[in-house]
């Protein structure tokens, strides 16, 4: 990203219509001259832009905010089932049955499983 002090300067076809030097032209800025009223102008410019990337990024931050309590929100639901698929599970068998949960076993699973042959007979 650029940053204000390494911007190349406003080239001279974006420059703003001026009126000629005169000592009283630029009452509104306080300018003395052409040269320091293009500065003038052009800081200004930048004011503009630095400001318009503090509000997007003021309103990135707060969709950032949303999104992080959504998410946490959608863990704590996911950890609550997982609670209860859990109680159910151990319910049905102990854990040295269905055993616990690995990369290659599932106790939610295998306590369906026991309930399906059980009800199957």
């Amino acid at each position: 990203m650029t940053t204000p002090e390494r911007m190349p300067p406003l080239p001279v076809s974006q420059w703003p219509a001026l009126p000629a030097h005169h000592p009283d032209t630029y009452p509104e800025c306080g300018c003395r001259d052409l040269p320091e009223h293009i500065l003038y102008v052009q800081a200004s410019l930048l004011r503009r832009a630095y400001d318009a990337q503090h509000r997007d990024l003021n309103d990135y931050a707060r969709q950032l905010i949303e999104l992080e309590r959504a998410l946490d929100d959608e863990l704590t639901t996911r950890d609550h089932y997982h609670e209860l698929l859990d109680q159910f599970a151990y319910s049905v068998a102990p854990e040295s049955v269905i055993g616990e949960h690995s990369s290659g076993n599932c106790p939610w699973a295998n306590a369906l499983e026991i309930l399906a042959a059980r009800t199957a007979h």
